[in-house]
């Protein structure tokens, strides 16, 4: 599948304060790219992706993220590397906030679609069953704002 050039959006999912707009992704894709609209307080408890580097640009607000043993707050302009391996998280701060999500390799928008199938309200059993299935390792606790 040759990839255009242009990112036009693929999908829209959302789940518990997050939607994500996915623009590329998929077995023929080098990388996934997805664009998260964050509601206040809301975002990812900290977690292991196990595959994935990922590269975070704050498009519009302030977030919260966790990298390790370092809290960063952050802006728009902003950007934030979190290795595969490392624990990370997010939360964004006083506003909606933006971010565009750089993942690689491919295949990272397959757990926010697998989340956004979960009835609500969802149980964290659900989360963790889902996560280990797309080898993501919820640690938690939830990052703070």
């Amino acid at each position: 599948m040759a990839v255009d050039a242009r990112l036009t959006s693929q999908s829209t999912v959302s789940f518990s304060g997050i939607d994500a707009n996915i623009l590329l992704g998929g077995a023929d894709s080098p990388f996934t790219v997805m664009l998260l609209r964050v509601q206040p307080g809301h975002g990812a408890p900290n977690h292991i992706s196990e595959f994935e580097d990922k590269l975070f640009k704050v498009d519009s607000g302030r977030f919260r993220f966790v990298v390790e043993d370092e809290v960063l707050d952050v802006e728009t302009g902003d950007h934030v590397f979190a290795r595969k391996g490392a624990v990370h998280g997010f939360a964004a701060i006083d506003s909606v906030s933006m971010l565009t999500l750089v993942s690689t390799p491919s295949g990272h928008e397959k757990f926010f679609e697998d989340l956004s199938r979960l009835p609500t309200p969802h149980t964290p059993e659900a989360v963790s069953a889902v996560s280990e299935a797309n080898k993501q390792l919820i640690v938690w606790p939830v990052v703070s704002v």
